[in-house]
Order: C-alpha cells, then sequence, then structure tokens
C-alpha cells in the first residue's frame, strides 16, 4: 500500500468501504421494494419480525398497493422482542388463513410503546396505526397477549384510518392496558382500538379474549370507538369476551365508546349496519357482551356436628 498522504487516504477510502459492507449485511432481507406489480412473501416467524423491523427501522416502504402475503402458519414463542408495525400504509398484508400463535408483545414503561417513531396514543399485536388505505386481512390470532401503555388499545391494531382490519379470528388472547398520562379516549378493544374514516364489510370471530385496564372509558367487544364509519356486520362473533376494570367485570359492548353519534340499523339483504356520522341520533345496537356474574365470596361458616 502507498505512503504518505496517499496511503492515508486508502485507508480511510477502505474504512467507508468496510463499514458500508457491515451496514447493508446488518439490514434485514426485506429492505428492498416491493412494486405494486409484485407479492413480496412472509414465510415464517423469524422473517415476519425481520419484516416489521424493517418498516420500522430500515425505511422498507412497500409501494403503494403493494401486497405482503403469509405462507405458513407462524408460531412466535421463540421470538424475542418483537415489535408490531408502528405505521402501516397503502399496502396489504395478507395472511391468508395462517395463525399467528403465541405472540407476546409489552410496551409497558416504555418511553416510546416499542415504536419507532415514539407513538403513545396506539397500540396493536400487528400494528400499532394502520392508515391510508391500508389493510389486515385474513389473520387468526392465537394464545396471544398485548401488554400496552397508549390511549387506544386492540388486539390486532390500535388505529385504523380509511382502511380495513377485516376476516379475523382472535382467540384465547390477553390486553392489559394502561393509559399512562392520558384522561380522556382511553378504550381497549378485542379487534380494533379506535376506527376513523373506514367504510367495509366485517367478517370477525372473537373467542375467549379478556380485555383488562383500570383507567379504560369504554371497552369495545369488537371496536372500542367509532367515528365517521360506517361498518356492515355480515358474520361477527364474540362468545366469551371478558372485560375487567380494576378488579371488577364491567360490560363490553360491539363499540365500546358510543357518544361519537352512532346509528345502528338493520339493512334490506338483514346485515346490521353502524353507521357514525355527526347527525347519528342514537345507537341501540349489536353484541352487547353480558359481564360475567362476581365470583361468589367464600363461604366462611363452619359447621359442628354432635
Amino acid at each position: 500500500m502507498p505512503k504518505g498522504k496517499e496511503g492515508e487516504i486508502m485507508k480511510k477510502t477502505l474504512a467507508i468501504v468496510l463499514v458500508a459492507i457491515m451496514l447493508l449485511c446488518m439490514i434485514p432481507t426485506f429492505a428492498v421494494f416491493a412494486t405494486e406489480d409484485e407479492f413480496a412473501t412472509i414465510d415464517s416467524a423469524e422473517e415476519f419480525a425481520e419484516f416489521t423491523e424493517a418498516v420500522n427501522y430500515y425505511n422498507y416502504i412497500p409501494a403503494d398497493g403493494a401486497i405482503i402475503k403469509v405462507t405458513a402458519d407462524l408460531d412466535m414463542k421463540d421470538i424475542v422482542g418483537f415489535q408490531p408495525i408502528d405505521v402501516m400504509r397503502k399496502f396489504t398484508l395478507d395472511f391468508d388463513g395462517h395463525t399467528v400463535s403465541n405472540l407476546a408483545v409489552s410496551t409497558l414503561g416504555a418511553n416510546t410503546n416499542g415504536s419507532a417513531s415514539g407513538n403513545k396514543r396506539f397500540a396493536g399485536l400487528i400494528a400499532h396505526n394502520v392508515s391510508n388505505s391500508a389493510a389486515i386481512l385474513n389473520l387468526k390470532l392465537d394464545n396471544c397477549l398485548l401488554e400496552a401503555d397508549a390511549r387506544r388499545v386492540g388486539v390486532v391494531a390500535g388505529y385504523v384510518n380509511a382502511s380495513v382490519v377485516n376476516n379475523v379470528t382472535v382467540e384465547n388472547c390477553t390486553v392489559k392496558a394502561t393509559h399512562t398520562g392520558e384522561s380522556k379516549e382511553r378504550y381497549a378493544a378485542g379487534l380494533i382500538g379506535s376506527l376513523d374514516y373506514s367504510n367495509y364489510e366485517l367478517t370477525a370471530t372473537l373467542n375467549n379474549v379478556v380485555l383488562e385496564s383500570a383507567e379504560a372509558d369504554a371497552f369495545g367487544a369488537v371496536v372500542g370507538s367509532f367515528w365517521k364509519s360506517t361498518m356492515t356486520i355480515t358474520s361477527v362473533t364474540a362468545d366469551n369476551v371478558t372485560a375487567k376494570q380494576g378488579e371488577t367485570f364491567v360490560q363490553a359492548t360491539f363499540v365500546g365508546e358510543q357518544g361519537y353519534g352512532l346509528d345502528c340499523f338493520t339493512a334490506a339483504d338483514g346485515a346490521i349496519v353502524v353507521n357514525s356520522t355527526e347527525t347519528a341520533t342514537g345507537y341501540d345496537g349489536p353484541g352487547v357482551v353480558t359481564p360475567p356474574d362476581q365470583p361468589d365470596e367464600p363461604d366462611t361458616t363452619t359447621t359442628t356436628t354432635a
């Protein structure tokens, strides 16, 4: 190698090249752009974790209209530190009927809610914020836990705006929500924390879902709050959805927050429609989940026999 000034320049250049190669090797395999005309696939739990990491931290932004398809069941039990998608925009995440199981996400005590942008407003297992014509489809969640410190918390997504979360099954999942620093609009829900400016037909099944929050203003069996949206309920069942505020079992309705001008009516084809507008007159809607009976007090009496 040349000596003197020329040698120093070559050393610096070589060092820069080596650092660049190292950084490229650190970027997940998803750090490439999908076009509207091609499908990217997720084939394992490890790839799913890499995908969310790439979206959150490595500027992997699928092109508008791109479809990311899951091709296998994803058992997340061995994935450490999984982070949901922070902000999901203009692409579809299609699970194609596959099951995501044993997924545990905790953002309690985290300054950034486990997200790249520092979002503490929304939290969900798959995505915190789903906006601008994005979609989460054909998903099954089983045996999952979400511990979240955020204003609006949903099992699948914390916030959905002008987007779709549909054809979802949630079974054996628990939400433990806190709302540090929030004084209003605190929701916990079995599917979506907050739904705004969206219009679609909903198919969903919820079974054995537990919603826990000491501070929540409302619990939604399916949706926490509902604003300027229309949802046609084609097939929705909510069995064994339990809402618990502190140590007290409380009621969860189909939509938790009912103060945003909600109408509920039956369409001509028999489908139930939930509609939210500024002129809506009142909600008398479906899916009221009755809280379970409080546990009986233990019998402390004693019986003696002669």
